[in-house]
């Protein structure tokens, strides 16, 4: 064939579909969570009324072939259970590669929560905690879902809601997986949907167990690491294959756990335990004012409310 009949011959157009489809396959991974977040957090806010989820089912799509690629590359290192637990860092071989499957794993659940899927939601999140060894935080929760509804009618009618304040998820043992530098993160932002999850169901008991694991992993994570966490994002950043120092994990971290305690606020006001939820909703002010991210007016709101509740109860100062 000459060079004039190859430069002459025509261009075949791919469907749409089928050319996303090549892109993907040839897109990096990192490249891949990129798109699938920007669907997300960017896109998804100019989704048409009648398709309110097109842009996080599209999402979806790309973190479902995401997750394949992830167990593909799993299956090819072909180590064993005990060859295969994180290292330190989380950041060589199997490690960075299970830390990534977790987080896609954590993403999937957001979205089926965010869609109103909550049982696919449920299940993608409890396989992110396994992944990251935090199987303590998903039993005590489960243990609270089973005894939930007695639990509330008892307290009921006793008056009692201090019955359903127990500690139960703060002293269930805490795997060092679940709270290294390259996990933290990721597992109390599990438990923070999880927490939003029993929330939508109306199970503010099993929420709370969550929740209150949330806190406990912050601040075992405090006293015992001298490390900088990271950031979920930044398991699908180039830098996290070199090792690089991720700067964002503090901030990230910080706001997770005020989102814990915004959470807690919540869910300790539909236990019935005002005092508990007005700490909560005190200490969240705190630290979003320390940290200087907040919406002012929202803010103002929010401690013009709270402060009605301190001047009635005769606490305010």
């Amino acid at each position: 064939m000459s060079h004039k009949t190859l430069c002459s011959a025509p261009l075949v157009e791919l469907p749409l579909c089928e050319a996303c489809f090549r892109f993907r396959q040839m897109a990096s991974v990192e490249d891949q969570y990129q798109k699938a977040w920007q669907l997300c957090q960017e896109e998804s806010q100019n989704d048409p009324d009648s398709e309110p989820y097109k842009s996080k089912y599209a999402a979806r799509e790309i973190f479902e072939e995401l997750k394949s690629r992830l167990s593909k590359q799993l299956d090819e290192d072909d180590v064993d259970d005990e060859s295969s637990s994180f290292s330190e860092e989380g950041v060589d071989g199997v490690g960075l590669t299970r830390a990534r499957m977790a987080a896609v794993m954590y993403h999937l659940g957001v979205i089926a929560v965010e869609t109103e899927e909550f049982s696919t939601g449920e299940e993608y999140l409890n396989n992110s905690l396994i992944i990251v060894g935090d199987e303590g935080g998903i039993s005590a929760g489960v243990s609270s879902a089973e005894v939930e509804e007695a639990q509330v009618v008892t307290a009921a009618l006793l008056g009692d809601s201090d019955s359903l304040l127990s500690d139960s998820s703060k002293t269930a043992s805490i795997s060092p997986i679940a709270i290294s530098p390259t996990t933290i993160a990721l597992t109390i932002s599990c438990h923070n949907q999880l927490g939003i999850l029993w929330s939508n169901r109306g199970l503010y008991s099993t929420a709370r167990h969550h929740l209150d694991r949330a806190d406990a992993l912050y601040i075992e994570y405090q006293q015992k690491s001298s490390k900088l966490p990271r950031s979920i994002h930044s398991l699908f950043s180039t830098c996290s294959e070199k090792g690089a120092e991720d700067k964002s994990g503090v901030p990230a971290l910080e706001k997770l756990h005020t989102l814990t305690y915004y959470y807690l606020a919540q869910v300790y006001g539909h236990l019935g335990a005002p005092d508990r939820s007005a700490w909560y909703c005190h200490s969240t002010l705190q630290r979003q004012l320390a940290s200087k991210d907040y919406d002012p007016l929202e803010w103002s709101i929010n401690a013009a409310t709270l402060s009605q509740f301190y001047q009635g109860k005769e606490k305010f100062r």
